[in-house]
């Protein structure tokens, strides 16, 4: 997932995207694991808002980063009722 690290690293996906979200994503690269995002916009819009807060952690599809080995679901409270 992000270019020259080690691929047998556990990842760490993060769906949504605000301040919890850099602050989970900038945790979880700290802490050794491959760290991916995903929001609402597609990867290269999200690519920018990504690496400026949490270096090292990448932009992702949202079917990509639920694939990961952990999933962290980042919604706001109001928007739990309309997850499919």
């Amino acid at each position: 997932m992000i270019p020259g690290s080690d691929e047998r690293r556990p990842v760490v996906g993060v769906l949504g995207f605000g301040k919890v979200v850099t602050v989970l994503a900038r945790l979880a690269r700290d802490a050794g694991y491959r760290t991916s995002v995903a929001g609402s916009g597609d990867p290269p819009t999200l690519r920018l808002t990504v690496e400026v807060p949490a270096p090292g952690a990448e932009a992702g599809w949202s079917d990509e980063v639920a694939a990961a080995d952990v999933v962290l679901l980042a919604v706001p409270l109001r928007g739990h009722r309309t997850l499919p």
